[in-house]
This record gives structure tokens, sequence and C-alpha cells, in this order.
């Protein structure tokens, strides 16, 4: 008998042991892969981009990643990012500022006078629940002061253009539409570890032995 509520005690904290997990750095939302000669939408200072996200179940994210054209030779030196909750609304706490994004050279020219660039930045781990939000995108700085626009691609969202004389302020126009823009949202999720399901397994096993045991009696 002392055997038994051993190995029972010790099954039961192997299976407990599976509440425990590690964070892993995924993509959380995605409208595809940049097209890069379909069309864009301006960021250049006085105007705006939100394009949609739908989150099913709560997420951190850490990281963006979005499409861009500038003219070539050119390349993005920061632009002014936020997560809301409506086109042209207050950004979420934490979820605004301006960055330098890591780009990465995907065409040179286009064929239509554009550079083609993946352009990453980082999150400060915002934390959202389920439910639909904007990223937006505003005031691009190009390193020959022209312009720079955020790449179509007909993906899975939907799109809200803004102009407006700053950053968050009060909206002068919005064209709604069903435009999908380039982008991946990345962050944390909770995931089992490989070893845990292990031990999980093993404890599975045990209980199962166990009550065969029990059975048999």
């Amino acid at each position: 008998m002392m055997k038994q509520n051993q190995l029972l005690l010790a099954a039961a904290l192997v299976l407990g042991a599976t509440g425990f997990s590690v964070s892993a750095q995924t993509p959380i939302f995605t409208t595809g892969p940049i097209n890069g000669t379909l069309d864009a939408w301006n960021l250049t200072s006085g105007y705006e981009e939100a394009s949609s996200f739908t989150l099913t179940d709560p997420a951190t994210i850490g990281n963006a990643t979005f499409g861009l054209w500038v003219a070539t030779g050119s390349t993005l030196t920061s632009v002014d990012w936020a997560i809301t909750t409506s086109v042209g609304g207050t950004p979420l706490a934490s979820a605004a500022g301006t960055v330098t994004p890591s780009g990465t050279l995907l065409t040179s020219d286009n064929g239509f006078g554009y550079d083609i660039y993946s352009e990453s930045f980082s999150i400060p781990s915002i934390a959202l629940g389920a439910g639909t939000y904007y990223l937006q995108l505003d005031n691009g700085v190009t390193s020959d002061s022209g312009s720079a626009y955020w790449d179509e691609n007909d993906g899975a969202n939907s799109t809200g253009y803004i102009y407006d004389s700053s950053a968050w302020s009060t909206l002068a126009s919005y064209i709604p539409g069903s435009v999908s823009l380039a982008f991946t949202l990345s962050g944390a999720t909770s995931v089992p570890e490989p070893g845990t399901l292990a031990l999980a397994g093993m404890g599975a096993l045990a209980l199962g032995r166990l009550a065969r045991r029990r059975a048999g009696k």
C-alpha cells in the first residue's frame, strides 16, 4: 500500500507539472507575404495608415514586421507606430512610439522605381485580449527626405486611410476600405516544454499501471 501511495503521489505531481510552460516567440497574426508590386500607401508625415488584425485568443505582442516601399537607394530612418481599438483612435497604454526599424532589402527597384524592404521593430510586450485591433503607422522619415509607403498585399485584414496634420491628432479625413497591408505581429505564447510532455506521458503510464493493479485485487 505504501508503494502504491507513493506512486500515486509521484504521478500526480508529474501530471501537475504540465501546467508549467515556457515563452516562445511565434507569429501571432500575419496578412501574408510582402507583395512589392501591387500598390502601397503613404506613410509620410501628414498621413497615417490603420490596418486591422484580429486575435482569437489573448496574446502578448513583442515584434512587428511590415512591407515598405522607398525610392531606389533610400532607406527608412524612423516611423511612428501605435496599436489602437479603432481607426485613428487613442493608442492603448504603452502601445505607441517612434522607432528606427531594422530593414532587410527584398527587391532593388521593383520596376516602379522603388526598393522593397521588410522592416521589423520591437514592441514593449503588449498584452492583448481576444478581439480586433489596429496597427497604425505614421510619420515615416527616409534618408533622402522622400516618401515612404506601406506595402499592399490584399491579405487577411482591412485598412483605413487617414489624413491628419500630426500623429494621433484629430481626424481630418478617413477612407474606410477592405485593402490589406502587409504585416506580421509576433509575440510570446505559452507552450509546454518538450521535457514536461515526456514527464506527463510517464505520469499517465504510472497511473494506468496503478489502476490495473487495483483492479486485479
